[in-house]
């Protein structure tokens, strides 16, 4: 096979636009919209009757305490030490609450990036205080 001038072995002549252009077309092309129930996690606040004062916590009837957790634990001990921070305003211990982990939502927006997100060690840096004044005010409420 020889190049000369964007021709291969004379049969093909292709230059860069047409190529930009039948790859976007291609790619376009396999793009591929899946639904995975089974990898998301049901919202809180599905049990009738339960106490759901902010966006964070949930009270059921059965006594259980729901944290959403809206970032995602990557190694860093997000979901420990997040939780710890809202055992510690409801005066509980960190094991007694149970995590689930939160769907894209506006009231999980971090205000420092304008978006719902993990990342640049700010997870307890950013949640430290909104998460202690949910604690404290779920715990006023019970």
């Amino acid at each position: 096979m020889s190049l000369e001038s964007g021709q291969l072995s004379g049969q093909l002549k292709m230059n860069r636009r047409h190529f930009l252009k039948s790859g976007a077309a291609s790619s376009g092309g396999l793009l591929l919209a899946l639904h995975l129930p089974g990898c998301s996690s049901v919202p809180p606040g599905e049990v009738e009757g339960s106490l759901r004062p902010n966006a964070w916590l949930e009270v059921t009837p059965d006594n259980r305490v729901l944290f959403t957790l809206d970032r995602v634990e990557m190694g860093q001990g997000t979901m420990t030490g997040l939780t710890t921070l809202v055992a510690e305003e409801m005066a509980l211990e960190p094991d007694q609450i149970e995590v689930v982990f939160a769907p894209a939502g506006k009231d999980y927006i971090v205000q420092e990036f304008g978006l719902q997100i993990t990342g640049a060690s700010a997870s307890l840096r950013t949640s430290w205080q909104p998460l202690r004044e949910a604690g404290a005010s779920c715990r006023a409420l019970l």
